[in-house]
Protein backbone atom coordinates (compact mmCIF):
# COMPACT_ATOMS: atom_id res chain seq x y z
CA UNK A 1 0.00 0.00 0.00
CA UNK A 2 1.27 3.54 -1.07
CA UNK A 3 2.03 6.36 1.44
CA UNK A 4 -0.90 8.27 2.51
CA UNK A 5 -0.15 12.23 3.01
CA UNK A 6 -2.15 15.53 3.17
CA UNK A 7 -1.89 18.46 1.07
CA UNK A 8 -4.09 21.69 2.06
CA UNK A 9 -6.77 22.22 -0.19
CA UNK A 10 -5.40 25.69 -2.51
CA UNK A 11 -7.34 27.41 -5.07
CA UNK A 12 -6.35 24.81 -7.87
CA UNK A 13 -7.63 22.13 -6.08
CA UNK A 14 -11.18 23.24 -6.37
CA UNK A 15 -11.43 21.78 -10.00
CA UNK A 16 -10.38 18.79 -9.41
CA UNK A 17 -13.20 18.62 -5.77
CA UNK A 18 -15.65 19.66 -8.48
CA UNK A 19 -14.86 16.66 -10.29
CA UNK A 20 -15.32 14.25 -7.58
CA UNK A 21 -18.62 15.50 -6.59
CA UNK A 22 -19.62 14.30 -9.79
CA UNK A 23 -18.48 10.89 -9.45
CA UNK A 24 -21.75 9.21 -8.23
CA UNK A 25 -20.72 7.46 -4.51
CA UNK A 26 -19.37 10.95 -3.94
CA UNK A 27 -22.08 12.54 -5.17
CA UNK A 28 -24.74 10.26 -3.38
CA UNK A 29 -22.95 10.33 0.01
CA UNK A 30 -21.04 13.26 0.70
CA UNK A 31 -23.22 15.59 -2.04
CA UNK A 32 -26.11 14.20 -0.93
CA UNK A 33 -27.60 13.87 -4.16
CA UNK A 34 -27.04 17.86 -5.45
CA UNK A 35 -25.54 18.36 -8.68
CA UNK A 36 -23.15 21.26 -7.49
CA UNK A 37 -21.66 23.65 -9.88
CA UNK A 38 -18.35 24.93 -9.96
CA UNK A 39 -18.91 28.15 -8.89
CA UNK A 40 -20.81 26.31 -5.75
CA UNK A 41 -17.86 24.62 -4.77
CA UNK A 42 -15.93 27.37 -5.17
CA UNK A 43 -18.33 29.75 -3.16
CA UNK A 44 -18.43 26.69 -0.02
CA UNK A 45 -14.51 26.21 -0.36
CA UNK A 46 -12.61 29.21 -1.16
CA UNK A 47 -13.36 30.60 2.25
CA UNK A 48 -12.10 28.20 3.86
CA UNK A 49 -8.92 28.51 2.21
CA UNK A 50 -8.23 31.35 2.06
CA UNK A 51 -8.86 31.48 6.23
CA UNK A 52 -7.45 27.76 7.09
CA UNK A 53 -8.53 28.94 10.89
CA UNK A 54 -12.05 28.36 9.69
CA UNK A 55 -11.69 24.55 8.67
CA UNK A 56 -9.08 22.70 7.90
CA UNK A 57 -9.47 20.95 4.18
CA UNK A 58 -6.77 18.54 3.14
CA UNK A 59 -6.40 16.45 -0.65
CA UNK A 60 -5.25 12.81 0.28
CA UNK A 61 -2.66 11.36 -1.80
CA UNK A 62 -1.43 8.05 -1.94
CA UNK A 63 2.30 8.56 -3.34
CA UNK A 64 1.83 11.46 -5.62
CA UNK A 65 -2.35 10.47 -6.44
CA UNK A 66 -4.95 12.51 -5.45
CA UNK A 67 -7.65 10.05 -4.44
CA UNK A 68 -9.64 12.00 -1.53
CA UNK A 69 -10.72 14.82 0.48
CA UNK A 70 -10.95 15.15 4.52
CA UNK A 71 -11.52 18.05 6.63
CA UNK A 72 -11.61 18.57 10.09
CA UNK A 73 -13.81 21.32 12.70
CA UNK A 74 -14.01 21.80 16.10
CA UNK A 75 -17.14 21.76 17.41
CA UNK A 76 -16.94 25.27 19.31
CA UNK A 77 -16.70 26.97 15.43
CA UNK A 78 -19.11 24.63 13.56
CA UNK A 79 -22.10 21.79 14.16
CA UNK A 80 -22.20 18.47 12.46
CA UNK A 81 -25.30 17.73 10.14
CA UNK A 82 -27.75 16.67 13.06
CA UNK A 83 -26.95 18.89 16.02
CA UNK A 84 -29.16 22.33 15.65
CA UNK A 85 -27.14 23.98 18.71
CA UNK A 86 -25.20 23.65 22.04
CA UNK A 87 -28.90 22.23 23.35
CA UNK A 88 -28.04 18.94 21.97
CA UNK A 89 -27.69 16.00 24.49
CA UNK A 90 -24.41 15.51 22.79
CA UNK A 91 -23.27 18.55 25.09
CA UNK A 92 -24.42 16.75 28.23
CA UNK A 93 -21.22 15.07 28.57
CA UNK A 94 -18.68 16.90 26.02
CA UNK A 95 -17.42 20.41 25.70
CA UNK A 96 -17.18 21.75 22.26
CA UNK A 97 -13.33 22.38 22.75
CA UNK A 98 -13.08 18.79 22.82
CA UNK A 99 -14.33 17.42 19.95
CA UNK A 100 -13.68 17.65 16.68
CA UNK A 101 -15.84 16.54 13.45
CA UNK A 102 -14.57 15.23 10.05
CA UNK A 103 -15.66 14.26 6.88
CA UNK A 104 -13.50 12.18 4.37
CA UNK A 105 -14.04 10.03 1.11
CA UNK A 106 -12.24 8.46 -1.23
CA UNK A 107 -13.01 10.03 -4.58
CA UNK A 108 -10.78 7.38 -6.65
CA UNK A 109 -12.69 4.00 -6.72
CA UNK A 110 -8.93 2.55 -7.63
CA UNK A 111 -8.77 3.27 -4.00
CA UNK A 112 -11.44 1.75 -2.95
CA UNK A 113 -12.00 -1.00 -0.09
CA UNK A 114 -8.67 -1.51 -0.46
CA UNK A 115 -7.53 -0.16 3.15
CA UNK A 116 -6.53 2.86 1.84
CA UNK A 117 -9.76 5.25 4.01
CA UNK A 118 -8.59 3.15 7.22
CA UNK A 119 -5.27 4.01 6.62
CA UNK A 120 -6.30 7.49 5.74
CA UNK A 121 -8.26 8.18 8.92
CA UNK A 122 -5.04 6.60 10.78
CA UNK A 123 -2.59 8.89 9.66
CA UNK A 124 -4.84 12.01 9.90
CA UNK A 125 -5.80 11.24 13.86
CA UNK A 126 -1.79 11.15 14.49
CA UNK A 127 -1.14 14.06 12.51
CA UNK A 128 -4.00 16.41 12.92
CA UNK A 129 -6.62 15.33 15.74
CA UNK A 130 -4.19 13.65 18.81
CA UNK A 131 -2.90 16.59 21.27
CA UNK A 132 -5.84 18.77 19.95
CA UNK A 133 -8.69 17.25 20.74
CA UNK A 134 -10.42 14.81 22.78
CA UNK A 135 -12.49 13.36 20.60
CA UNK A 136 -13.50 12.57 17.29
CA UNK A 137 -16.96 13.00 15.60
CA UNK A 138 -18.61 11.63 12.57
CA UNK A 139 -22.28 12.52 11.09
CA UNK A 140 -22.81 9.69 8.76
CA UNK A 141 -26.37 9.38 7.15
CA UNK A 142 -28.08 6.94 8.61
CA UNK A 143 -28.86 5.39 5.33
CA UNK A 144 -24.98 5.36 4.21
CA UNK A 145 -24.64 1.36 5.42
CA UNK A 146 -20.83 1.04 4.20
CA UNK A 147 -19.58 4.36 6.09
CA UNK A 148 -21.71 3.01 9.31
CA UNK A 149 -19.50 0.06 8.98
CA UNK A 150 -16.67 1.66 8.31
CA UNK A 151 -16.56 3.83 11.58
CA UNK A 152 -17.74 0.99 13.46
CA UNK A 153 -14.66 -1.18 12.42
CA UNK A 154 -12.38 1.54 13.02
CA UNK A 155 -13.68 1.87 16.70
CA UNK A 156 -16.31 4.88 16.37
CA UNK A 157 -19.48 3.78 18.74
CA UNK A 158 -23.08 5.29 17.85
CA UNK A 159 -24.60 8.34 19.84
CA UNK A 160 -27.62 6.72 21.56
CA UNK A 161 -28.28 10.03 22.72
CA UNK A 162 -28.87 11.39 18.92
CA UNK A 163 -31.97 12.92 17.32
CA UNK A 164 -33.91 10.08 15.84
CA UNK A 165 -35.91 12.68 13.89
CA UNK A 166 -32.27 13.13 11.94
CA UNK A 167 -30.83 12.01 8.41
CA UNK A 168 -27.71 11.57 10.65
CA UNK A 169 -26.21 9.26 12.83
CA UNK A 170 -23.49 10.48 15.05
CA UNK A 171 -20.76 8.37 15.78
CA UNK A 172 -17.87 8.97 18.45
CA UNK A 173 -13.84 8.11 19.02
CA UNK A 174 -12.01 8.77 22.01
CA UNK A 175 -8.82 10.21 20.63
CA UNK A 176 -7.25 11.90 23.99
CA UNK A 177 -4.29 10.58 25.77
CA UNK A 178 -6.75 10.98 28.95
CA UNK A 179 -9.78 9.15 27.37
CA UNK A 180 -8.00 6.24 25.97
CA UNK A 181 -8.81 4.04 28.95
CA UNK A 182 -12.05 4.86 28.18
CA UNK A 183 -12.43 3.29 24.88
CA UNK A 184 -12.45 -0.12 27.03
CA UNK A 185 -15.34 1.10 29.22
CA UNK A 186 -18.86 1.54 27.98
CA UNK A 187 -18.85 1.98 24.65
CA UNK A 188 -20.39 6.11 24.79
CA UNK A 189 -23.90 4.66 25.68
CA UNK A 190 -24.86 8.27 26.33
CA UNK A 191 -23.30 10.59 23.38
Amino acid sequence: MQTITFKALTQTDLSLLHTWFQTPHVKLWYARGEDHTFDEVKEKYLPRILDPNLMLNFIIYAAAIPIGFIQLYGLNKFLPDGVADYAHPLFENYQPTDIAGIDLFIADEKYLRKGYATLTLKIFIQEYVQGQFNYLLVDPLKSNKIALSFFEKNGFAHCSQADSNTLNDLMILPVGRAVQSEANKTRFKNC
